[in-house]
């Protein structure tokens, strides 16, 4: 397949040619082995190893409707009109935010790698969501009936009447929300759709993202459903509980490996450490030995050579131990 190899040569631009041969012939090992054992059953696609991966899956989407963002999106108004803000206004602002923000991912998810992005935005997320709630429950009071609407129109600051919050809350909380949605939009939001469609062998790979998709909109119908409940009950304390789901996202981040970068016949690899079982023999142990554990060529240069996608590989490999990593 010339134009398979050519382009090949030119993703990897400064690797030494063996390697990029190697590399060729273990895609095209992978998907020959791919069309032999042609797809997965739904019962070996929920056992083994490939539930280890679809668990991880369906982790990521879990978190990534938990950790808030569609309260934002759906409940917003009702949100920052307990702060006395305009709330439609406020939701306008928000996903002009969220939109706008996505553009950084873009650009950073292959240089910054998903983990990196994942972690950090997770953190933001956690910092910003946590706060706006701690300011919410010592700044605003809500009280138990309104005589003209609401319990929501009737949130004030103290000291204030009804439907009077000072500006200095009012700034705080909404500097944090737009703060949490510009840190979602640029990790959690786009980087998790990009994780989960990598992260399954190609024989489960349609069967993974379906469901992991699926994993999401359950989410988001979760998130929907209790978000109302938890502002009756909670008030402000709403963005606390999502603010530990938040957490929750930083600790998952932590986790799983650096996926950027790696060819996608060797991600599984990742996860067989991770997990500490073996899917299956693979036909290019060898060239995952030469590619993470010979860190130099015999001429002293180095055995990635210039481009930063092996770079990347190197790094991912090094930081997950492959160097002396065999297979569990």
């Amino acid at each position: 397949n010339e134009p398979a190899m050519a382009t090949l040569h030119w993703l990897r631009q400064g690797a030494k040619l063996d390697y990029v041969e190697v590399e060729y012939a273990e895609i095209m090992d992978e998907v020959a082995e791919e069309e032999r054992v042609g797809q997965a059953s739904w019962s070996e696609f929920l056992s083994g190893f490939a539930l280890r991966l679809l668990a991880v899956g369906v982790a990521a989407q879990f978190l990534q409707q938990l950790c808030g963002i569609n309260a934002f999106m759906y409940y917003g108004p009702a949100m920052f009109k307990m702060a006395g803000l305009d709330g439609f206004t406020i939701q306008v602002v928000l996903s002009s935010v969220n939109f706008i923000m996505t553009i950084p991912a873009v650009v950073l998810v292959d240089r910054c790698g998903r983990k990196g992005l994942l972690r950090w935005t997770g953190f933001l997320m956690s910092v910003f969501m946590i706060l706006l709630g701690v300011v919410g429950i010592t700044s605003v009071q809500i009280p138990s009936e309104c005589p003209d609407g609401t319990k929501t129109d009737c949130a004030h600051s103290a000291n204030q009447p009804f439907g009077s919050v000072s500006w200095s809350t009012s700034v705080q909380i909404v500097v944090s929300g737009l703060l949490f949605v510009g840190s979602f939009a640029a990790g959690w939001g786009p980087v998790v759709w990009v994780f989960c469609a990598e992260i399954f062998p190609l024989k489960y790979r349609s069967k993974g993202v379906g469901v992991t998709t699926s994993a999401s909109w359950l989410g988001t119908f979760i998130v929907a459903q209790i978000t109302t409940l938890l502002m009756e009950s909670c008030e402000y304390g709403t963005f606390i509980f999502y603010g530990t789901f938040c957490v929750a996202c930083v600790m998952f981040a932590m986790w799983i490996p650096e996926t950027a970068g790696v060819p996608m016949e060797e991600i599984q690899l990742l996860f067989e450490k991770k997990f500490g079982i073996k899917h299956k023999e693979r036909v290019f142990y060898s060239f995952r030995e030469r590619l993470w554990s010979d860190r130099s060529a015999g001429d002293g240069s180095s055995a990635y050579g210039s481009h930063p996608d092996l770079q990347r590989m190197q790094r991912a490999g090094a930081a997950d131990g492959f160097a002396s990593y065999q297979g569990p």
